[in-house]
């Protein structure tokens, strides 16, 4: 398989589904290019342990069998503008620093 950075979300999805790419590798992959590229400051706030978490919980439940929605397995980065719950949420602003929303925003509840 190609770089797995280099696909899709549709294609990550679909080799997820098909077995050739577990929802793990992927998020590790993801995230060791977020570090290579730290600089660029695409994230405020990413937390390599939650991120690893839900994949592992994603490839359980693949392989529990478990009924699964469309994007299942594939990390989605959310703007720090919307509420996440236990990640700190600023907005972009000193004035919100270190301010950490005690539930998620409706979007992140659905996603």
């Amino acid at each position: 398989m190609a770089d797995v950075v280099e696909l899709s979300a549709g294609e990550a999805v679909a080799a997820m589904a098909g077995g050739t790419l577990t929802a793990a590798a992927y998020a590790r992959a993801l995230l060791d290019r977020a570090e290579a590229r730290a600089s660029l400051n695409a994230f405020l706030a990413l937390d390599a342990e939650v991120v690893l978490a839900a994949a592992a919980r994603a490839d359980a439940a693949r392989a529990a069998g478990a009924t699964l929605g469309p994007l299942h397995g594939l990390p989605i980065p959310v703007k720090d503008s919307i509420a996440t719950a236990g990640i700190a949420t600023t907005v972009g602003t000193p004035a919100l620093r270190g301010f950490v929303p005690a539930a998620d925003a409706e979007i992140v509840s659905r996603l």
